[in-house]
């Protein structure tokens, strides 16, 4: 907003939001936008956990943290949180599969059936619970082994010379593939020339 190639709460809150910190000032339970504060307080929690050298604004890479928690390390703990948060209705640090289950519109028989295999996928030992580490599987998952599936693609598609190695031209020659990939951040991770 100023420019300042960093994002303070209150600038995210206006972009995104459409709206500053003051408006929340007279809300109570009572106006029925506890379950916004509620997102906004895990927003917060995510904001803060991404905002390393604690300036209370957010610098490009810390930004990306935020946005994709489950890439960044000292991301992992506060998104746990939330996850147990929002599904272990007990809090019991577990998550059952009625828990699971429970915001999925029962009336779905398709989706209810897609959600129920999900929860078997990671329910690994077959226990009929999600402990701490399948938790952990569920909502930071590696995707190393897509990230080298990907890269591996690119360059199978992109090395014309078959030498194993990109060059700049092969690169600019197959600009779209590398624009149009995630390995890329679809384009953001390119060097770029400055005029």
């Amino acid at each position: 907003e100023n420019a300042d190639n960093k994002v303070t709460w209150k600038e995210y809150l206006s972009r995104n939001h459409g709206f500053n910190i003051n408006d929340f000032k007279d809300y109570t339970e009572e106006d029925a936008v506890s379950e916004f504060t509620k997102v906004l307080e895990e927003d917060k929690k995510r904001f803060d956990a991404a905002d390393l050298d604690k300036d209370g604004a957010l610098k490009k890479d810390e930004f990306v943290a935020y946005l994709y928690p489950a890439d960044f390390p000292h991301m992992h703990d506060v998104e746990m949180e939330r996850t147990l948060q929002d599904h272990d209705k007990n809090k019991d640090g577990i998550i059952t599969k009625e828990e699971f289950l429970a915001d999925t519109d029962k009336n779905d028989k398709q989706l209810l059936l897609l959600e129920e295999e999900r929860f078997t996928d990671f329910d690994k030992n077959r226990d009929g619970i999600l402990d701490k580490k399948e938790i952990k599987d569920w909502v930071l998952p590696d995707n190393n082994e897509a990230a080298v599936e990907e890269a591996e693609h690119l360059i199978e598609r992109s090395d014309s010379d078959k030498d194993g190695k990109l060059s700049i031209e092969e690169i600019v020659n197959n600009h779209e593939d590398f624009v149009g990939s995630q390995a890329t951040n679809y384009g953001e991770f390119l060097p770029k020339d400055e005029l």
